[in-house]
């Protein structure tokens, strides 16, 4: 009984407080507070007292966000990041915008800071006078589409399931170069009409139906692909 007692009293002293910034899922510039209390033993990512507590030196925590609206990332650092071209798909918003070092690429928020990031970098490649220039996005049930530009494929359609390995070109229809023989071709890229959802039509759920140059010569069609592939259906 007298090493139990020992053993608690030795925990208890060792208890520590921490009030930290509640940043994570506040507004930025609305964090709040939060009181951390744990074991300063360096338990998992944690330094052993340090006077500071990290992982699973934590053992609870309280606090909140006293309230729920204000600015949720400074994206471009305090810069104009001219936020655009916003869709929402699966609780979290998809838009275009600039942080000032990767030109206007897509980004995605859950409505906090921590789950506000770019989402893929598509013109990674691309030199400072281009940019992916993603136009408007369209959201099925799980799935957006938008079109983008890229150095080696140029504009073509794009579709994205909230991931940076789910968001790629869906297939590279345009396959000619701008110059044809004696003709110089102007093509802005695919032209997205809609997307569909699982209400408008389940058989057809996360297609997109858009217009496209198609082949190795100049004809427009006009067809719905599949979000998950290549599979081109003409109509």
């Amino acid at each position: 009984m007298e090493e139990t007692i020992s053993a608690l009293q030795g925990a208890l002293g060792n208890i520590v407080t921490e009030v930290i910034p509640k940043i994570s899922s506040c507004p930025l510039d609305n964090p709040g507070t939060e009181l951390l209390i744990g074991i300063d033993d360096g338990s998992g990512i944690g330094e052993p007292d340090d006077g500071r507590l990290r992982g699973q030196e934590v053992l609870t925590r309280f606090g909140g966000c006293p309230g729920n609206q204000g600015m949720v990332a400074d994206l471009g650092a305090g810069s104009e990041s001219t936020v655009s071209n916003i869709a929402s798909m699966g609780g979290n918003l998809y838009f275009v915008a600039d942080d000032g070092v990767h030109g206007r690429e897509l980004w995605k928020s859950d409505g906090t800071v921590g789950g506000t990031e770019m989402l893929k970098d598509v013109c990674e490649d691309c030199p400072f006078f281009l940019e992916s220039d993603i136009g408007q996005i369209f959201a099925s049930d799980t799935k957006i589409f938008f079109v983008a530009t890229t150095m080696d494929e140029g504009r073509e359609l794009w579709v994205s399931d909230g991931t940076e390995q789910g968001t790629n070109m869906v297939i590279d229809l345009f396959q000619i170069p701008n110059q044809y023989y004696d003709v110089t071709i102007s093509y802005d890229g695919p032209e997205i009409f809609f997307a569909i959802t699982k209400d408008q039509n389940p058989s057809f759920a996360d297609f997109v139906v858009f217009s496209a140059f198609k082949g190795s010569a100049p004809q427009i069609s006009v067809a719905t692909i599949q979000s998950g592939g290549s599979q081109w259906n003409q109509s």
